[in-house]
């Protein structure tokens, strides 16, 4: 990989395609006018001398100092020149805006492949192509094609996967500052995974925020979240390609190759990726992660509106987030300030409170020392035209400046999250947020989207358990090919699952005897593993209760038969192994049976699994509360199933496919009763 610091940090910069005419030439010349770039530049563009005061040469080789990194504004057919001869001068970083390359295939695929080539021999940064560049704040350098102004550096990295995304956030009024943004394009040789590891290592950067549309190299990618985890750097991924649809316009705009957005999913839940779903959510989360992490879920709102806490209340629940009853401490102390009309609940209506600019920091103080709560958001209202109140200097205030101080006093006076929650969503203005957050103060905008942030960051600060020790099966598989019955349920057992009692029967007449030694009812299936989807085959039999029932079902299945116990009650389910060629092997547990397919109510997680999730995978299912017993129902046995999902976890099988379906859970123990697996 190449060293990205002469790229992202250059000491001097030649900019190919500089024009007075050119929108994009011209506009990159005056970025490094308007930034105080510490290095040189040099213009390149045989048509002038000078490019708006800046020295203008006919080509690389002309310019009088070797530039680290350069700018080509030129269209695709002229890149791979250009390129090939800032690698004869010793260029070490390039950005490259022009469109036409791999997105498009055929030639612009070659002509990308070259440019891989060249990066390759000159040891060469490239952001880009089909890109619009990027921005250090902290080291100013603009190698951008928008315009840049002059900008106060933030702690938070910006990588987008879309141009148009990255202008989007970059020019965000929400308050978070950025210290770097890169437009990365096609990632044709500098990707996120890249740019990530290298925010990592930057002491400027303390929060990762991304547009994505894929995960070109997940293992090195992941790799990189694990090392931003560890650095205590909180990774936000606002991701497309949650429809088809969306997959297919990836695709489409950047080559982008679609990936299984479920496991994508699990994935940055393993990794501590906090994945968001708007641009609102990308921006108030950031904004959330400044502040210190909230221990829990548990958040105190106080406001003066009955209609506001109703609000709350139903925002809380949409988000994920609890406002939990006071203890009964605080709720003595509370009453010793509130008018009896008042209630001591969750969130906090104060309004009516006797001497309340004298009180209320009482009451936030008594609040915040309740062991039952992690976070304290005030909840205010917004003060603008045309209903609003100017102060003396005639401006349009936000919030009373005792709002202000009385969380500034509580941030000193508590380690807890302390902050103002915007009920508006934008309402809050950028630099009342920016300020706070550098006093460690959470100004969140909107019930529903600071909410949700608040979750996110309380999530994120949840420590990690440890995996599931491994227990690797010494069963060899018995072949390359798909296979189920008999051998299938051998597997199973040979990992710890327990499985059904089988038989296996050449002749109706040992079917007979077998059902009449496992007891009757029995359930007859054709023996065949090689036959792997037996139901669709009309290769099983249910409820044979007889011995000439037994009989009839084995002389029309025709060949040897496997013969069980019927199980009497129980609840299907389906337990599973799949591997992604690019994204790793993963565990999966839902409803069985036919419901597999129909209700789609399935958990994933990917390998190694950790400890407590085989239980969180059972717990997240839609059709969770069957398990407990309905209507009179015994309940099931979830030891004995997390069991079974840990057992199939840890079992080191080296396979792309394999379905226990269906395990029927029963209230003491489970049984597997077939499976599929495809090594």
């Amino acid at each position: 990989m190449a060293d990205l610091s002469p790229l992202l940090e250059p000491a001097s910069v030649a900019i190919v395609g500089a024009s007075p005419t050119s929108r994009y030439g011209r506009q990159v010349v005056q970025n490094f006018q308007s930034l105080p770039f510490p290095g040189q530049v040099a213009a390149v563009n045989p048509r002038y001398a000078d490019v708006l005061g800046t020295p203008c040469y006919p080509g690389l080789r002309e310019v009088p100092f070797v530039p680290e990194a350069v700018v080509l504004n030129l269209a695709a057919e002229r890149v791979i020149p250009a390129l090939e001869e800032a690698a004869e001068v010793g260029v070490k970083g390039a950005v490259v805006f022009a469109i036409g390359f791999g997105e498009i295939g055929g030639d612009g695929a070659k002509r990308q492949e070259r440019l891989q080539a060249i990066a390759r021999e000159a040891g060469m940064a490239i952001v880009g192509p089909n890109c619009q560049g990027f921005i250090n704040f902290h080291h100013p350098a603009p190698l951008y094609m928008g315009a840049v102004q002059p900008y106060e550096a933030g702690s938070v990295a910006f990588i987008s996967h879309s141009g148009t995304v990255t202008q989007a956030i970059a020019n965000n009024t929400r308050g978070v500052r950025f210290g770097h943004i890169v437009s990365c394009g096609n990632e044709a040789v500098i990707g996120c995974e890249d740019l990530l590891g290298w925010y990592v290592d930057d002491p400027n950067t303390k929060i990762v925020v991304a547009f994505l549309e894929t995960i070109r190299k997940p293992a090195r990618f992941f790799e990189e979240c694990e090392r931003a985890y560890e650095a205590g750097k909180p990774v936000v991924v606002l991701k497309s390609g949650r429809t088809e649809a969306a997959r297919e316009a990836a695709t489409a705009h950047s080559g982008a190759l679609a990936q299984p957005d479920r496991l994508i999913d699990e994935l940055f839940r393993r990794h501590k990726v906090i994945r968001v779903e708007s641009i609102e959510e990308l921006l108030e989360t950031a904004i959330a992660l400044a502040g210190p992490l909230p221990r829990g879920p548990g958040v105190a709102c106080t406001t003066g509106s009955g209609g506001l806490v109703e609000l709350l209340l139903d925002a809380g629940a949409r988000a994920g987030v609890t406002f939990p009853p006071f203890a009964p401490e605080t709720v003595a102390r509370l009453r010793e300030i509130l008018p009896d009309f008042l209630g001591t609940r969750n969130p906090l209506d104060v309004w009516g409170t006797p001497d309340l600019d004298k009180n209320y920091p009482e009451i936030l103080k008594i609040i915040a020392e309740d062991p039952h709560i992690d976070a304290i958001l005030p909840a205010v209202e917004t003060n603008h035209w045309p209903t609003g109140s100017a102060d003396a200097a005639g401006r349009w205030t936000y919030v009373r400046d005792d709002h202000l101080r009385n969380v500034r006093d509580l941030r000193h006076h508590t380690g807890k999250t302390v902050g103002l929650l915007s009920c508006v969503d934008g309402s809050a203005p950028a630099d009342d947020v920016a300020a706070l957050a550098q006093e460690g103060i959470v100004l969140l905008s909107g019930m529903d989207e600071g909410l949700r942030a608040l979750r996110r960051a309380a999530e994120y600060a949840k420590p990690r358990p440890k995996p599931v020790s491994a227990k690797p099966t010494k069963m060899d598989l018995p072949d390359s090919q798909p296979f189920s019955g008999q051998p299938a349920l051998d597997l199973l057992r040979s990992i710890g699952i327990p499985v059904t009692e089988t038989a296996l029967c050449e002749t109706p007449d040992k079917a007979v005897e077998a059902a009449k030694r496992l007891g009757l009812p029995v359930v007859l299936k054709l023996a065949d593993p090689d036959v792997t989807h037996k139901t669709e085959r009309g290769g099983v039999v249910l409820g044979l209760d007889s011995p000439q029932a037994v009989r009839a079902a084995a002389e029309r299945l025709g060949q040897p038969v496997l013969v069980q116990k019927q199980i009497a009650g129980g609840i299907e389910m389906i337990l599973g192994l799949q591997t992604d060629p690019q994204l790793g092997a993963f565990v999966l547990c839902g409803m069985g049976g036919i419901w597999a397919e129909a209700l789609d109510d399935v958990a994933i997680r990917p390998l190694p699994l950790r400890q407590g999730e085989a239980r969180d995978m059972i717990d997240s299912l839609r059709s969770r509360k069957l398990l407990d017993g309905l209507r009179g129902a015994l309940p099931s046995d979830l030891d004995a199933l997390a069991a079974a999902i840990e057992a199939l976890a840890c079992s080191g099988l080296d396979v792309k496919e394999l379905d226990v379906n269906p395990l029927i859970v029963l209230p003491d123990g489970v049984l597997a009763v077939d499976a599929l697996v495809v090594p």
